[in-house]
């Protein structure tokens, strides 16, 4: 899954990579590093206050990344079977 955050950075679920990776849509790069996250994430959304959620299908959370420093905050949601 993808998604673009209210300052549009584009968030892609790296699915194999257990990662999501940033990146800024007008040059197509990567913006810094990708983010670690939780076991074979497949959705991405963003929150009206601009957090950024991850569905990880392998571990049954949910990840949140702060977008001002593009990290995760700990710890993450546990949500239960393969959200």
């Amino acid at each position: 899954g993808a998604v673009v955050d209210p300052d549009g950075n584009l968030y892609v679920a790296d699915f194999w990579g257990d990662r999501v990776v940033p990146i800024d849509p007008p040059t197509n790069a990567i913006v810094g590093s990708p983010i670690a996250v939780g076991d074979s994430p497949n959705g991405v959304a963003v929150s009206s206050g601009g957090s950024v959620y991850v569905a990880n299908f392998g571990s049954d959370t949910v990840s949140v990344i702060d977008p001002t420093t593009n990290t995760v905050v700990e710890p993450p949601i546990v949500v239960g079977d393969g959200p």
